[in-house]
């Protein structure tokens, strides 16, 4: 299967949407008091490193992908 370059440049912002539904999962379990602060703080670390290293990683992925 071979993917055509828009669909290469969406898998980086599809997988920055993912991390970010992820962490408002998170989010909405803390306000509605299901989870303590200490897994919302761990969520936002978990999500900051995450968009960081995808950051970095974005040229690599769609080299890879070509």
């Amino acid at each position: 299967m071979q993917l055509t370059s828009e669909e290469i440049s969406a898998i980086p912002v599809l997988m920055t949407l993912r991390k970010v539904d992820v962490f408002l999962h998170f989010m909405t379990r803390y306000l509605n008091g299901t989870d303590a602060p200490d897994v919302l703080r761990q969520q936002t670390q978990s999500l900051a490193a995450d968009l960081y290293r995808l950051a970095n990683d974005i040229l690599w992925i769609e080299e890879v992908l070509y």
